[in-house]
């Protein structure tokens, strides 16, 4: 029996190996190859920087990818097994002898473009005459999208003796569950540390076909959201009844669709939420700018809201004279500031703009939540103060999107 204590160990070396290891690429690939180089006038796309840069991943994807095989080779040892590490033409891999058996590890790279990956379709044209089991390990983590890929990889190599599962299912099956979760937080802390050397980014490009996968995407985020919760963080309560209404109408009446209509408001959040879910985020540089959208998103849905009530409706506007009493659908309505149309939600006279069955106790929690955001995401972070922390981000995220719902979820926007 393996003392586990010996298996942590490998773990911590493997861990030590890479993170040295990382600094030194970076050092070599970059450093020496960048120093002194002339800028550019103009950097359109600089495609040799991309091929270098490109060179630099793959050099560090070969070090993990050593380190790695000599981690589970290490491993093997120690509890019995003997291994050794081999060469093919897909990664390292490990030879067991007494088993017949080999351990192929394959980064998602490898099988990019399945089922047209070159060395995935010359296997399945052929097999295999030897008596060698062979396993390939995808590294990637374990989930239903990963789950799905490893299931079509092996209905492409139907009636084949060689078998395909992920990282995860490979050392809890092989060690241990306690062994997975110690390698799962090694591998966070190499990410982490590995952060620190990552000089570029690949990300998507903004276009008609992007923007309809993020719209599709977010559409899932609005309606499985968890608002009761985020509505709890208020501290501030929604009676049972009203709650349910305004779900009911947001999710189920799909009056989140308005946000994504061609409106200033559906530009700014959308411009938000791609930069929240497309730019690196850390605590180095502010922000504010990746919010910009959503706290606009704001003040324009409310905006179109009131100014699309009948004129029987009137709002209070601040003058050089006064305090002026409006039409919502004049002109001088859009003199109107956020200050005035958060009253204009909270006053008794216009509670016929609300869905029947929204309680009056809920309306004041509405306006007393919305106010709160006010006070606090939309002029927190426009004066003095910078937003590097990265939990406060997705922190005003959250809120905002409970503020569409309380809004879009309890006004009557037939009226």
């Amino acid at each position: 029996m393996c003392n586990t204590n010996l298996l942590f160990q490998d773990i911590d070396d493997f861990f030590d190996t890479i993170v040295k290891r990382l600094s030194l690429s970076y050092q070599d690939e970059i450093y020496k190859r960048f120093d002194n180089m002339p800028n550019a006038i103009i950097h359109f796309n600089d495609v040799e920087l991309l091929k270098r840069a490109q060179l630099y991943v793959r050099h560090t994807d070969r070090l993990f990818g050593k380190a790695l095989a000599k981690l589970i080779c290490s491993m093997f040892m120690h509890i019995g097994v003997s291994a050794n590490v081999v060469n093919d033409s897909i990664g390292k891999a490990i030879f067991i002898k007494s088993e017949s058996k080999r351990f192929h590890f394959i980064t998602l790279e490898k099988i990019a473009g399945f089922p047209k990956v070159p060395w995935l379709k010359s296997m399945s044209e052929k097999t295999s005459n030897n008596q060698i089991l062979d396993y390939y390990i995808l590294l990637t983590e374990k989930n239903i999208s990963s789950i799905s890929y490893l299931s079509e990889i092996k209905k492409a190599l139907e009636n084949d003796c060689r078998y395909f599962l992920c990282f995860e299912d490979f050392i809890t099956t092989k060690f241990s569950s306690d062994i997975w979760n110690y390698i799962e937080k090694v591998f966070d802390k190499i990410e982490k540390e590995a952060s620190a050397f990552q000089w570029y980014e690949l990300v998507r490009v903004c276009n008609p076909t992007s923007i309809n996968n993020m719209k599709s995407s977010l559409v899932d985020v609005l309606c499985n959201f968890n608002y009761k919760n985020e509505l709890i963080k208020t501290n501030i309560q929604i009676d049972t009844l009203s709650f349910n209404i305004m779900k009911n109408q947001f999710v189920n009446n799909m009056g989140y669709k308005v946000l994504f209509e061609k409106n200033d408001f559906s530009q700014s959040l959308l411009t938000s939420e791609w930069l929240y879910n497309n730019n690196p985020i850390n605590d180095i540089l502010d922000n504010t700018y990746i919010i910009t959208g959503y706290i606009k998103s704001v003040e324009q849905l409310l905006c179109w809201i009131i100014s699309g009530f009948s004129s029987e409706y009137s709002i209070s506007i601040n003058t050089k004279n006064g305090i002026k009493v409006v039409s919502v659908d004049s002109d001088d309505f859009f003199k109107a500031t956020l200050g005035n149309m958060l009253f204009f939600l909270k006053d008794f006279e216009n509670r016929g703009i609300y869905l029947k069955g929204i309680k009056n106790y809920s309306i004041n929690g509405l306006y007393r939540i919305i106010n709160s955001w006010v006070q606090n995401e939309r002029n927190g972070y426009f004066h003095k103060d910078n937003l590097s922390n990265i939990q406060e981000l997705a922190k005003i995220r959250n809120r905002t999107f409970l503020v569409y719902f309380l809004l879009l979820g309890s006004i009557d926007m037939s009226i």
